[in-house]
Formats: structure tokens, sequence, C-alpha cells
């Protein structure tokens, strides 16, 4: 087998990396022109909601909303679904918080069809999330495919080594001399290539050792950007939205439906004591409950007549939620993957370190087998001198 290295002495894992990573790079990349499209290209309508509902996916749940709007004299009705597919019912419902129903709302639709409508076009952030994170994924896994090809040209190189060309003799051949030459000369090849080997191994194992660390520093990163992204909403809610006294004056039991099992939870319509609109809002108030009896005795803190806080969004006047006061309990979430993050990149920072303790140890057993099988010394030419006499 030939020893230089070419693409055929690639395995079928390497290549599989590159396909991988470049697939995922390019359905990221058309994901994230789609979208920019939209935002783009899709022209914005005020569009009146006029139903919504939780539905199920194969995923979890995800909210979708009814709307009714009119483009160039005709009505149009038509409905979307959330980008967003949650866990649990009650995040949906949540999340569906923004689009009461009566409310105008502000969507975009496709001018080619005006009867599709996208209601997350403005959420530009959370559309190229997820696009976002799969185009990393494909780059970790081309670098991957890189540094496997590295190493197996790395393998390939060491694997052989030219042979050191005989210092020139006398001018008539000595034939003990080059056959001791030759020996020596091939010992000193076999030297070159233990040697060569050995800097080929501690190359891979300082590559592999400072790519972990590089993987581990990033995630370290990603949690603490994960960590901020779960906790800015809540201090939004705190130091954006606007308080407000509210009263009820409609409490509901909402229900869905999904492979058999009905799940239920509490509306609430709050009347704005307190507001330049007066007008009334629909919040979400209550968790999801497998028992509807249990449902309706969660209704009871937000009866008919009972006074409430609420938070409004300085915003959108119809997106509300009922008023809590700030605990630590509510960024668990964010502690959590402060703390993993932290430690994480504590562990990039000893794997980088780890990786140049390797590499120096390593030079000095990298030097110590240099060839060491000298060359023997050329016979001296003999020099004839002819007097004439």
């Amino acid at each position: 087998m030939s020893t230089k290295p070419g693409m055929q002495h690639l395995g079928g894992l390497t290549y599989g990396l590159y396909f991988a990573g470049v697939a995922a790079i390019g359905f990221a990349s058309w994901q994230v022109w789609g979208s920019a499209k939209r935002l783009s290209e899709w022209p914005e309508i005020r569009a009146t909601v006029t139903g919504r509902r939780v539905i199920g996916d194969p995923a979890g749940f995800r909210g979708e909303v009814d709307f009714s709007y009119a483009e160039q004299g005709i009505k149009y009705t038509s409905n979307a679904r959330d980008a967003v597919v949650t866990a649990k019912p009650g995040e949906a419902l949540e999340r569906l918080e923004q689009w009461p129903v009566g409310s105008v709302r502000t969507v975009r639709y496709n001018p080619q069809d005006p009867s599709e409508v996208d209601m997350d076009a403005r959420e530009a952030f959370a559309r190229f999330v997820w696009p976002s994170l799969l185009a990393v994924l494909g780059i970790v896994l081309v670098v991957v495919g890189i540094v496997r090809t590295v190493e197996t040209f790395d393998e390939m190189r060491a694997a052989s080594a030219e042979p050191e060309p005989l210092p020139m003799g006398g001018p008539l051949p000595d034939m003990d001399w080059i056959a001791r030459a030759t020996e020596a000369a091939e010992k000193r090849r076999q030297e070159a290539i233990v040697a060569k080997k050995s800097n080929a191994k501690l190359r891979k194992q300082v590559r592999r050792v400072r790519a972990g660390a590089a993987a581990v520093g990033a995630t370290g990163l990603l949690l603490l950007g994960a960590g901020y992204l779960v906790a800015r909403p809540q201090l939004a809610l705190r130091s954006e939205w606007r308080r407000a006294d509210a009263s009820s004056v409609g409490v509901s039991i909402v229900d869905v439906e999904r492979s058999g099992k009905t799940l239920y939870s509490v509306d609430a319509l709050m009347a704005l004591e307190r507001s330049a609109t007066g007008s009334a809002v629909l919040v979400s108030a209550g968790e999801w409950y497998a028992d509807r009896a249990k449902a309706e005795a969660d209704s009871a803190k937000v009866e008919y007549g009972t006074a409430q806080a609420v938070l409004l969004d300085p915003g959108e006047p119809f997106r509300a939620r009922l008023a809590s006061s700030l605990h630590w309990t509510d960024f668990l979430w964010t502690i959590a993957f402060a703390l993993i993050g932290l430690i994480t990149l504590g562990s990039a920072g000893w794997l980088a370190r780890e990786a140049q303790d390797i590499q120096v140890a390593g030079m000095r057993k990298v030097r110590a087998l240099a060839p060491k099988t000298p060359m023997p010394t050329p016979p001296k030419p003999i020099d004839l001198e002819f007097n004439d006499r």
C-alpha cells in the first residue's frame, strides 16, 4: 500500500462527517434564508383575532390562532400556528396570551397568496435560534472531519521516511564501508520512522485535547447565554411591563384533548381599573390538570369580582399576566445554567492546561527518540603524488 497520503485513505466515517456537516449547514442556511425572506418580503397587515386554541403536535403542544383581515378590498380568514412547540399545554397557552380574541394584531401575509399569514414573523430572534444551532452542529461535524483527515495524513507520513544519503567516500569504491554505511542509514531511517510516529501520536493527542477544550468552552458560553435568555423575560416583566389593578369579570375553564386525554386550565377575563384604554385582557391563571375539579378549584383565586394585580405589556395593551413578586425561585433555570456554565468553562481551562503539559512532556520524548545510530566515517581519499625524475 502506498504511504503517500491521499483522499483514498480516508474512511467512510470521515466522509460521513463531511456529508452530514455540509447537509446540516445547507439546511440551516435554507431555513435562515426562508425566515429572512418572510421578514423582508411579506408585508405587514393588521388582523383581528377571531379564535385561539391549543392543539396537539407530534412533538408536544402548540398554539393556533384564527385571523380575519382585508387586503385590497377582499376579506380573508385564515389561521396560523405558533412556530414554538412546547412540552406542556400550559406553556403553549401562556404563549397564546398575546393573542386574545377580539384584539387587532400585526401579522405578515404572503403577497402571492394573501390567505396565508405568518403570526410569528416579527419574532426575528426566535426564528433564527434553531437554524443557528443546526449550523453550529454542521460546522462542528466538518471540523471533526478535518481533524480526522489531518490525523490520517499525519499517520501516513509518519509510516515512511526517506533514507539518508551516503557520505561521499574516496575515489575508489570501498565495499566494506558502503555496506556499513548502508546498514547505518537503514537503522537511522527506522529510528526516524519511530520518532515521526511518536510525534504524530503526540500531535493527535494534543489536537484532540485542545478540540475538547474548545468544545467544552463553547458549551459553557452557550450555557451562560441560555441562562441570560431564560432570565431576560422575567426581568423584562418586572422592569418594562406596567403594573395595574384589575378585577375579574369572568372565569372560564379551558380544555384541550390530545391522544384521548383531556386536560383543563383556567382563563380569566380581567377588567382594568387604571388603564388608558379602559379595555379588558384575558390572562392564563392556572396550571393544567387532568381532573376538571382541580381546575375549577384553582379558579377560586380569580373568581368573579376579585381584585387582582396584573402586568401589562407597554407595547401590546391586550397582553398581560397576573402579577407576582420577583423571587429567586423564578431564576432556578438561570442559576442552574450559570453554575453549569461556569463549571464547564473551568473544565475547558483545565483541558487547555492539560494539553500544554502533554505537549511539553511529549516533545521531550520525541527529542529522545531522534536517530542515534552514527554514520561511519567515509574513508579518506588516496592522495597519489607522481614525481618526475
